[in-house]
């Protein structure tokens, strides 16, 4: 649910549940078929003909651009679709897993049969307490499974209560009743409605399995009408008889709420600004991308530009529009105005306020992205803007060097060379010939004029990876500053910084096999052990190919067809029929010859494309010089910090694996002494065949001694339904914070912190 509002909210997750691959999915069903309390899913399959496989569609596009007779092109494609053979295929039993995935049970419930299953319904058919299923089969006899988990060997964790609803005369069913279970602070909950598909319902009867419990604390049923019954201390495996005559009607009490931690102020704060997005096609350019790169914006920084003693923050644009700075006035009221004038033809991209020349005022370093300009355009250089000294800038083109030039993903400062200034790290995001890797350069401060040092100090930082974010640490509490990049297809790489010199120490870490899609990071002591951890952002586990260190997605490119074009082309582990794990395209033909035509000519139909391997698509000649990347974690994480420059990987809760996470916010927001952490993220640019990430709605981690805890947005009041870019924290007057998140292509949205005693 949406904090200020009774409106409920979704977030798709059939990817992450483990359930998105059903094949054709004709009658699902959802129901707690093993008794133990949670709800599990059983999912019909099979077709008469597989009129939607990719060689008939193919076929019939082309009877449609060479046919011209109408008749003749019906009767062709009648021909061919006769011509197709029945698809039976499995059903699909899905056990809760209680972590909001399933695990297929199917063959070892015995019901794995290959059939065309159409409808299905349940009821407890021999009245032992569990339900059986009956399932329709089209052309064949229907399918009747008896369900064995009373049977005496599973009885001990498989009890049950029934309930027997009687309405009142006009509803003898008690259609739209709610029953409510309490046992052991869980509650199970279900309602009347026991109409399911076209002309089929299950049961009428309720069934709660209540695993190993002997007993349950109450169960409360809620009539359509608003009467109430509560029956206390009821013993399991046993029916019970709940009657509308017997209910009252329950008075409406008014309980006692807290306030929520965060208040949404967007519409009081008065900070109007909305991102707007020149529309630019990626993939016109490369149709085998994973996402447009052109749309990474916007980004925030903060700090208080005109020294009143109040902190301002700034949002950048998008190309053709300019940045906007946000001034704090002394009663917490922003006034905004534009970072120069006119249109420009950057993409504002990371920013970072902070003194580069040592002046005793903020500057603005921002830095240029995106795909639209050609390479080597001058859009793509860096832009430090002069203070003033009271928050009005100006353009300093000699600040940084000319052959500074990248497409950004990230700016992070810190004096690194110990010589009281301000140096900067500047992460390539991404190359006009994808995945090729960026320029990612490391600046050296020289009174507020920077020169590119990044061969001289730490040449491995020149091409660092696909970064999008950095954060400077110190590791191993040496008192030297290091950094730590993140980014696409790599670890993430650790630099530690020996007297002004910074050299890899990655696999020291221990953390060297963790290539991921990280998008985020930050650096903070997590556990209050006096060490500095990392949080960092990933893909989230909410995506199409579950990776795992022994079952790793791969990213091969080359230009394959000696068109000047890039072609990267994704691949993923799965074992072939005679159980050998190959890699095999993790892209249709279709999308590959869009990238590849002649892929079209070397595989002639659909079929034989998908059981060609790695091996049988790239010919030796052809897999020489590839670029080869690998991802092996898509989860965002927590990494603690063990002493020695080593770290330990933590996954963070399943509900912050949603979706793709852009921004973290680490802070004690709740008052308690311990890290909380402030995630949100989607990405609204994939890809047509992926889809977008839109299930996060923001995250928040309650810390404490034990880790990390999801309190939902209902408890938080922090809701955002966007693609979120970034986030920052903005001290206001009075000691309060507010919290100001960024998203693509929508208006800046802005939380109030309300204040928490420290406990």
């Amino acid at each position: 649910f949406r904090g200020d509002t009774a409106i409920p909210f979704f977030s798709e997750i059939g990817q992450l549940a483990g359930i998105s691959a059903t094949d054709w999915s004709w009658s699902v069903l959802l129901a707690d078929f093993d008794n133990d309390g949670w709800k599990d899913m059983h999912i019909t399959n099979g077709v008469g003909r597989d009129f939607i496989h990719a060689d008939f569609l193919e076929f019939s596009s082309q009877v449609a651009s060479t046919i011209a007779d109408k008749a003749e092109r019906q009767k062709a494609i009648r021909q061919k679709l006769a011509s197709l053979e029945h698809v039976k295929l499995a059903n699909y039993l899905y056990i809760n897993n209680r972590d909001y995935t399933y695990t297929n049970a199917a063959a070892g419930a015995g019901i794995d049969e290959p059939s065309l299953s159409n409808g299905a319904a349940y009821a407890d058919l021999d009245n032992d307490g569990d339900l059986d299923l009956v399932v329709n089969n089209i052309n064949d006899e229907a399918f009747l499974f008896l369900n064995n988990t009373r049977q005496p060997a599973n009885a001990a964790t498989g009890h049950y209560l029934k309930f027997v609803l009687q309405g009142p005369d006009k509803n003898r069913s008690g259609f739209g009743a709610r029953l409510f279970l309490y046992n052991k602070g869980e509650v199970q909950q279900a309602e009347q409605n026991p109409v399911r598909g076209y002309y089929s319902s299950v049961d009428k009867d309720l069934i709660f399995g209540t695993g190993a419990a002997t007993q349950v604390d109450s169960v409360v049923v809620v009539w359509p009408d608003g009467k109430k019954e509560t029956r206390r201390s009821l013993p399991t495996d046993s029916a019970y008889t709940l009657q509308h005559a017997t209910a009252a009607t329950a008075p409406v009490t008014a309980y006692p709420t807290q306030p929520f931690l965060f208040e949404a102020i967007t519409g009081k704060a008065g900070i109007q600004y909305r991102h707007t997005e020149y529309e630019f096609n990626d993939f016109a350019n490369q149709r085998l991308l994973p996402q447009k790169f052109s749309q990474m914006g916007p980004y925030l920084a903060i700090g208080d530009v005109d020294g009143d003693g109040n902190t301002d923050f700034f949002v950048g644009g998008s190309s053709g529009f300019q940045g906007k700075l946000f001034l704090q006035n002394s009663n917490a009221s922003f006034t905004g105005r534009e970072v120069g004038s006119g249109p420009k033809p950057e993409e504002d991209m990371d920013c970072l306020l902070f003194d580069a020349d040592g002046d005793g005022d903020l500057d603005l370093l921002v830095t240029a992205g995106d795909v639209q300009q050609p390479p080597g355009s001058s859009a793509y250089r860096p832009r430090l803007y002069r203070n003033d000294g009271k928050g009005k800038f100006a353009v300093d083109e000699k600040a940084i060097p000319a052959t500074v030039q990248t497409i950004a993903g990230t700016v992070t400062a810190a004096d690194w060379d110990k010589d009281g200034d301000a140096d900067l790290f500047i992460g390539g995001r991404v190359s006009h010939r994808y995945p090729e890797i960026p320029q990612s350069f490391l600046l050296q401060n020289n009174g507020g004029v920077f020169t590119d040092v990044t061969a001289a100090v730490c040449p491995q930082l020149q091409k660092a990876g696909m970064i999008t974010s950095a954060a400077w640490v110190d590791i191993d509490n040496d008192k030297q500053t290091d950094l730590v990049v993140a980014g696409e297809w790599m670890p993430l790489r650790f630099f530690k910084n020996d007297k002004g010199s910074l050299k890899e120490v990655t696999t020291a870490t221990g953390l060297e096999a963790n290539e991921g899609m990280w998008r985020s990071l930050v650096a903070a002591d997590i556990d209050n052990d006096g060490d500095m951890d990392l949080v960092a952002g990933n893909l989230g586990a909410n995506c199409t190919y579950q990776v795992t260190p022994e079952q790793s997605m791969q990213l091969y490119a080359k230009d394959i067809d000696n068109n000047g074009s890039m072609d990267p082309v994704s691949f993923y582990y799965i074992r072939d029929k005679s159980g050998e794990k190959k890699l095999y395209p993790a892209i249709s033909r279709a999308q590959f010859a869009d990238q590849v035509p002649a892929i079209k000519k070397q595989f002639l139909f659909a079929k034989d494309y998908t059981a060609a391997s790695f091996d049988k698509i790239f010919t030796n000649a052809q897999k020489e010089g590839m670029l080869q990347f690998t991802c092996r974690e898509t989860r965002s994480c927590y990494f603690e910090n063990l002493g020695g420059g080593r770290f330990r990987k933590h996954a963070l809760p399943v509900e912050t694996q949603f979706a793709p996470v852009n921004a973290i916010l680490a802070d004690d927001f709740d008052g308690d002494g311990y890290t909380d952490l402030l995630l949100a993220g989607n990405e609204f640019q994939t890809e047509v065949v992926t889809g977008r990430y839109d299930a996060s709605y923001g995250s928040f981690l309650k810390g404490s001694p034990s880790g990390f805890g999801y309190i939902p947005n209902v408890k938080t009041g922090f809701f955002v339904d966007g693609d979120v870019k970034d986030m920052a924290v903005v001290p206001l007057s009075k000691n309060e914070k507010m919290v100001v998140v960024a998203l693509n292509n929508d208006s800046l949205r802005v939380f109030r912190l309300r204040q928490r005693n420290k406990q």
